[in-house]
């Protein structure tokens, strides 16, 4: 056994006394190295805190507060966390899976930033409607556009949706639908 529930590290005000942990419903709220843990008190009326943990540890990473749904992408490559849907989907955060490090905030306002895959360094999603391209270690815009945002990817391929015809009703990029798909090899 690696480590259970009763002996990981808590977030803060929750190492003494009765506690109750459980994996968070969100199925976007584990990725990868990290999975994220709804850290409650008996008695309490549902509200809790959220905190992600190193999967093969148990090792505490980061706490978030009470944050019940939330999505993490995974970059190995780097070692990085990317959080979004924080704080009502108002802000996203990333950390350094190693050290705990909080690496970036984006919470400007401009628009939510949702981060729904990442790949080799870059993050991939939507802010205000528009698709964007983060480094996943600074936050740093790297691109953004009118273009389908990859939804899969493998060392070197991204895919992502087809764009609509001409005319097309808005479809739902960021979750896969497209009329179609293409993969793209990286260079």
């Amino acid at each position: 056994v690696l480590w259970d529930s009763g002996t990981l590290q808590a977030p803060p005000g929750f190492s003494e006394g009765p506690r109750g942990v459980r994996l968070l419903d969100a199925a976007t709220a584990s990725a990868g190295d990290v999975v994220a843990l709804r850290w409650t008190r008996p008695g309490d009326d549902g509200t809790g805190e959220t905190a992600l943990h190193e999967l093969g540890s148990g090792r505490l990473i980061a706490a978030l507060g009470d944050q019940p749904e939330l999505r993490t992408a995974v970059d190995r490559k780097t070692g990085t966390v990317v959080v979004s849907g924080l704080d009502q989907y108002r802000t996203a955060r990333a950390f350094d899976i190693g050290t705990g490090t909080e690496l970036w905030r984006d919470d400007d306002g401009v628009g939510a930033l949702e981060i729904t895959l990442v790949h080799e360094g870059t993050g991939y999603g939507t802010r205000a409607g528009r698709s964007v391209a983060v480094d996943v270690r600074t936050g740093d815009t790297l691109s953004d556009g009118d273009w389908p945002v990859p939804v899969a990817s493998t060392s070197g391929v991204l895919l992502a949706p087809l764009p609509p015809p001409p005319g097309a009703a808005p479809s739902e990029r960021t979750a896969g639908n497209g009329p179609g798909y293409v993969a793209y090899g990286l260079r």
